[in-house]
């Protein structure tokens, strides 16, 4: 029941417009609204990593030093490297709680360092994984908009970008024995993230297929971040004798949930009340003309609230009364009374937020009941 402020935003085309109602578009993620209230969330384009198994596109749920955790059909099983034939990549609006930033990136023709190479297609190493895709004239990804060959080299722009690299012809490529693509930036967060992955994406020309765009994917594990920069290295290797690179993007993730930055696509700081109603949108489209009962949406508590429960005698009914909006307006306890609950336990429940109760599709007030240790479950 509980979730730490991530939301896939699916259907985002038909509710974009709806974001303008709720926060203007631009605003920076430090900008603080007129009453001063936090816009601890960020709704922006994410991206989500994928295997391809014959027909199906497997979403990736997570990746560690030793492979990859795929969902398959609602299970997740652990792939690893090598088991891995092609990777996909598609786009979603996404929204999370968690933020990172990304400065003083550079990016680099590099030499590989001779890792082991995995017959046919990749390049494997402790935490990193490294693989093509193919051409993407046959990949059917319409979102993509590849800008024309840069021969010269200049495919860095946009904030926290550096112009480093000039490039050289591919003559001098080939003689210079270039085969990597090096991307080097200092990583923080506000939140300390434990674990996480950087998924580097890079498409590129290789002068010995006619010009085809190919796309190369670059898996590498992090061993954590906080507000402190740390610095990153990430080398894709297996480029072709003078290749040409046409764009190179960068993902982060943590547990498979994609982590936003400073680079992310069409984002927006949100406060929670524009997020939540974000999310009930989302809702509403996905269940038109539905009439359904509440359901938690954002159920969370701090540790020492859950010790208050975990050690608590009484166990009781509690009833939270919900507007149209999801927020608890006001909470019933059973029998047993309001004083068998902590002041802070109270105070948890109060902040916990609910998709509303639908009624033929539209939102209308309703009541949703629980007992205070199973949230402990």
């Amino acid at each position: 029941m509980g979730t730490n402020g991530f939301r896939r935003i699916r259907g985002w085309t038909g509710i974009l417009a709806a974001v303008c109602a709720l926060h203007s578009l631009g605003r920076s993620q430090e900008a603080a609204t007129p009453d001063d209230e936090v816009r601890e969330f960020t709704l922006f384009t994410g991206a989500n990593l994928k295997i391809i198994d014959g027909e199906f596109l497997r979403p990736v749920l997570n990746v560690t030093d030793k492979g990859l955790f795929v969902d398959f059909d609602g299970q997740a099983r652990k792939l690893d490297f090598d088991d891995v034939n092609e990777l996909w990549i598609d786009r979603e609006m996404k929204l999370n709680a968690v933020y990172a930033r990304i400065n003083d990136m550079k990016m680099d023709m590099a030499f590989s360092e001779g890792l082991v190479r995995v017959p046919i297609w990749g390049t494997v190493a402790a935490g990193t994984y490294s693989a093509d895709r193919g051409s993407l004239d046959s990949s059917e990804q319409p979102d993509i908009k590849l800008p024309p060959a840069m021969n010269s080299g200049n495919v860095i722009s946009g904030p926290d970008r550096s112009s480093g690299w000039k490039g050289l012809s591919p003559t001098d490529q080939r003689d210079a024995g270039f085969d990597a693509w090096k991307v080097s930036f200092k990583l923080s967060s506000a939140h300390a993230l434990p674990t996480l992955y950087a998924v580097l994406i890079t498409d590129y020309r290789d002068p010995a297929r006619s010009g085809d765009v190919l796309r190369k994917f670059h898996l590498q594990t992090i061993d954590g971040i906080s507000a402190e920069p740390k610095e990153i290295t990430l080398l894709q290797e297996g480029f072709p004798p003078g290749f040409q690179v046409e764009d190179s993007d960068i993902y982060l993730y943590s547990m498979g949930r994609e982590i936003p930055t400073n680079l992310s696509e069409k984002q927006v700081a949100l406060t929670r009340d524009e997020a939540m109603q974000y999310l009930i949108l989302e809702y509403m489209i996905g269940h038109k003309d539905a009439t359904l009962p509440p359901r938690p949406m954002w159920v969370w508590m701090p540790p020492e609230v859950k010790t208050l429960i975990r050690e608590s005698e009484t166990n009781p009914v509690v009833r939270l009364d919900l507007d149209v909006k999801g927020r608890v307006i006001n909470l019933v306890v059973d029998s047993e009374g309001e004083e068998g609950i902590a002041p802070e336990i109270t105070a948890a429940f109060r902040d916990f937020r609910f998709y509303p109760a639908f009624e033929n599709g539209r939102p209308i007030e309703g009541s949703y009941t629980l007992r205070p240790k199973e949230l402990l479950r």
